[in-house]
């Protein structure tokens, strides 16, 4: 067995929260709540921890330190990651973060309520808030069309096309070398 699987602290996500928020940022986030979970600096009534981007990076060191930056503020935007500086020494510009917990449940609630109302085929408004819609939307991805059709598969639409409105065998076929053209394939 490869010592690279069976050794060291390994990393968990959920798959869904990765879905739903981004796998930087579900990695991330999962990296935080493990060390909010230990407890150890309580202030404003919530757990909070604290690192530098380069500490950050010290614990996932497969991330530059400015990809770490920007899944920060993209956490921080998203309402999910709450940050504030509590040191002593104004000098010290260290970061504390903790999880909005509350917003992350809203989050996943808006998400699950979709996928069921889309299921269902309903589309009734939401009670979630505006915020939690934003979110969402902000993190899925716009797929990619495209309706570029090349030659050669423009020779091979017109050849399969039929005027006929029944369904017809389609013809295997193969681009000839020496003709530049279509010829039935044997």
């Amino acid at each position: 067995m490869s010592k690279l699987i069976m050794q060291g602290n390994p990393l968990l996500i959920i798959p869904s929260l990765a879905m739903q928020i981004g796998l930087n940022e579900a990695i991330f986030l999962q990296q935080v709540h493990y060390w909010l979970s230990k407890k150890q600096h309580m202030l404003e009534g919530k757990s909070w921890v604290y690192n530098t981007y380069e500490e950050w990076n010290d614990q996932m060191p497969f991330w530059s330190v400015s990809t770490i930056k920007r899944i920060i503020k993209r956490l921080e935007q998203n309402g999910l990651l709450i940050s504030g500086k509590f040191n002593t020494s104004k000098m010290d510009q260290t970061k504390w973060y903790t999880i909005d917990y509350d917003q992350l449940e809203e989050l996943i609630l808006f998400q699950e309520k979709s996928e069921s109302d889309c299921a269902s085929g309903q589309h009734e408004s939401s009670s979630v808030s505006e915020g939690a819609i934003l979110h969402a939307s902000v993190n899925k991805a716009i797929p990619e069309i495209t309706t570029e059709i090349t030659n050669r598969e423009k020779k091979i639409l017109s050849i399969s096309s039929t005027s006929s409105t029944r369904p017809r065998e389609r013809i295997p076929v193969k681009l000839s070398k020496s003709k530049q053209e279509l010829v039935p394939d044997s």
